[in-house]
């Protein structure tokens, strides 16, 4: 047992410890209807009230992912978004390794980068580890991982009396399969592969030594698959993104004399493909990450209408996606009304057993005006008439609710009233329960109906409240 490149007059030097674990900052990646939430090393730290994790359609298939050099955390050097591509980079070194039974080893001896992608369904993790030590070594690496297949409405809070059943894990040659069966009947596994196969393998590890000669250069490859088993047939996650179709290209033809604007203009574009997902009718924008992966009517208009000018195409894929899931019922657990347009739409255990009434909820004031706005602006933008015959029966359907349900007693303002018992109180696009208010700060109850101004008076509100 040997330091690497010891120094006996570095005897009163302070060690490098392991990095601490808790700085909260986060990266995020998505793709279709899947996200991962990492911290700054690229870890996710499995710890109560933790949000970091893989998600799926709904579901965290994973909740812990972290690595270590002789049980050891490495140090942070540097991580982020990798421009061009997308994906996440960490450059981290190896900490001070003391004490361990069969290593000893200076700080800043193995350059650690991690190289890390989300696809629909799919996580990939490479990490490379280069040697820069004058000698040999065998350097023992350990990658943890768990799973705890939380509704993401858990992750943020929801309080659940009855889950269903974690499943024993299934190790093979080359990694381990982890699996839960939900209240709803879906069983939901996670596959993580790895290559090289690891030396030991455990329901929640992988263990491996990694031999470097000075100079060279090792990686461990990590794919993590999330899927569903519903008898002996398996399929992904997610109810909306079809797999194996192109992400739209909505990389913006301009540029300007202002390469600070420039790089502005990449980011959005790569932001907006980001969030951008292939359905059956056409590109639809998700709402934002990570806790909004999923369609909303109001916020994928506003999308749509903002980039008519450069994009129609994303326009049309939001109306037919919209149109397509037009309420057609009266339902007050939704909060749906016939011709209303969706506000929100989830897949999960929790939404699938109706525990959340967001599988389709339709409680949102100004979407449906917004879908015939959006209609209008596109004909004006392309002249697409066969797009607004294909659509004009919903649009029929639209306006007939907002001069109908929408306003019920006829005075020109489209206003809402919570009627499902566990939907949002406040369904413009303020809608946090405790947004609209009276001007002695007690909140606003009854019908609602909110008047905003944003060209003379950029700044002012105005609410017609009745009880």
């Amino acid at each position: 047992m040997h330091r690497i490149d010891s120094d006996p007059h570095r005897e009163f030097e302070i060690a490098a410890p392991p990095a601490p674990v808790g700085d909260d900052r986060t990266l995020v990646l998505a793709r279709g209807d899947t996200f991962a939430v990492f911290d700054r090393h690229g870890d996710m730290r499995p710890a109560p009230g933790s949000r970091h994790g893989l998600y799926s359609g709904g579901t965290r298939f994973l909740s812990g992912l972290w690595f270590q050099i002789a049980g050891a955390r490495p140090h942070l050097l540097a991580s982020g978004i990798r421009s061009g591509e997308g994906g996440l980079f960490v450059h981290e070194s190896n900490p001070d390794v003391e004490g361990h039974p069969a290593l000893q080893l200076d700080r800043d001896q193995i350059y650690v980068v991690r190289s890390i992608d989300v696809a629909d369904g799919v996580c990939e993790l490479a990490i490379a580890l280069h040697s820069y030590a004058s000698a040999p070594i065998r350097l023992p690496v350990r990658i943890g991982f768990s799973a705890d297949y939380a509704d993401v409405f858990e992750v943020r809070g929801a309080h659940r009396a009855r889950r269903g059943r974690l499943i024993a894990p299934a190790i093979a040659g080359d990694g381990v399969e982890l699996a839960y069966t939900g209240l709803d009947g879906v069983t939901r596994t996670t596959r993580l592969a790895f290559a090289p196969a690891p030396d030991r393998t455990s329901a929640h590890a992988i263990e491996r030594v990694v031999a470097l000669a000075p100079g060279e250069r090792v990686e461990i490859a990590v794919r993590i698959s999330c899927a569903l088993r519903e008898g002996d047939a398996r399929r992904r996650p997610g109810l909306y993104a079809m797999h194996g179709q192109p992400a739209p290209d909505l990389t913006p033809s301009l540029s300007t004399s202002s390469p600070a604007m420039n790089a502005w203009i990449r980011r959005s574009a790569s932001d907006l493909a980001m969030l951008t997902v292939p359905t059956a009718h056409g590109p639809m924008p998700y709402a934002g990450v990570p806790w909004f992966c999923t369609p909303f009517g109001r916020d994928s208009l506003i999308v749509a209408l903002e980039t008519l000018w450069i994009d129609p195409s994303l326009a049309r894929g939001v109306l037919r996606f919209l149109a397509a899931h037009q309420a057609d019922a009266d339902d007050t657990e939704r909060d749906a009304e016939p011709g209303k347009i969706v506000h929100e739409m989830r897949s999960g255990e929790m939404a699938a057993l109706g525990e959340v009434p967001f599988a389709r909820y339709y409680g949102s004031v100004d979407a449906t005006p917004l879908f015939a706005l959006v209609a209008a602006r596109y004909f004006e933008r392309t002249g697409d008439l066969a797009l607004v015959e294909e659509l004009w029966p919903h649009l029929e359907r639209a306006l007939a609710w907002i001069d109908g349900s929408g306003d019920p007693d006829r005075d020109g303002f489209v206003e809402y009233r919570r009627r499902s018992a566990h939907g949002l109180t406040n369904q413009g696009w303020k809608d946090s329960r405790d947004s609209i208010m009276h001007a002695d700060g007690s909140l606003a109850e009854g019908a609602i109906a909110s008047s905003e101004s944003t060209a003379s008076e950029p700044c002012s509100t105005k609410s017609r409240i009745r009880s």
